[in-house]
């Protein structure tokens, strides 16, 4: 019995971990697609100068 505790302990645990460095992975993406999405604002907003 103390086996199958410490197995499934060990399993949630992992599950744990995935979920953390997925949530990094997701939180990374989404940070980097704001900085793309400011520096693409800021040259349309360049552009929109030149032109008047």
């Amino acid at each position: 019995m103390s086996d199958y505790t410490s197995l499934t302990i060990i399993a949630l645990l992992f599950i744990i971990l995935i979920s953390i460095l997925n949530i990094g992975i997701i939180l990374s993406k989404s940070l980097k697609a704001q900085i793309d999405l400011e520096k693409a604002l800021y040259r349309l907003i360049e552009v929109t100068k030149e032109r008047h």
